[in-house]
């Protein structure tokens, strides 16, 4: 750390702990830039980015989080192989209206975030990449047949 910080010209103090080195790095270090950041600006567009495995933007993280709490609360032995079990047959119950339900909220937290940063669902455009030059769905069945 203080290696870096001298080769880049930072003053630090002999007397600094980690923490304080960290916080001066984290003032100091280039942010990262990535191609598709570029081309979406050349176009106008802004890349957003949301967090992954956050259950604010994620409805499985909601249901896993659902499933976790209900093998914590069955589990009695604590032993791998009843956890395991308690986890199989907690998946399988899974209430129906969890799902919608999650996604609904997941939904209103992103509408809040979108709001936040001065956007609205009407004004983000849908993005769909398509992993293949074939436009056609049955030219790339037939390909994965072969």
């Amino acid at each position: 750390m203080q290696a870096w910080l001298t080769a880049i010209g930072i003053p630090w103090s002999s007397a600094m702990l980690k923490p304080a080195l960290y916080k001066l790095i984290q003032l100091h270090k280039p942010q990262a830039e990535y191609v598709c950041d570029k081309l979406a600006a050349e176009r106008g567009f802004r890349v957003i980015r949301l967090p992954p495995y956050h259950c604010v933007f994620n409805p499985i993280e909601l249901i896993w989080a659902w499933v976790k709490r209900e093998v914590g609360r069955r589990n009695k032995t604590y032993k791998i192989g009843d956890v395991k079990t308690l986890v199989l047959e907690t998946m399988e119950a899974v209430p129906q209206d969890l799902w919608p339900n999650s996604c609904r909220h997941c939904d209103e937290d992103v509408d809040k975030a979108w709001l936040a940063e001065g956007l609205q669902r009407e004004h983000v455009a849908s993005i769909v990449i398509s992993l293949s030059d074939n436009e056609s769905s049955s030219e790339s069945e037939d390909d994965d047949s072969e």
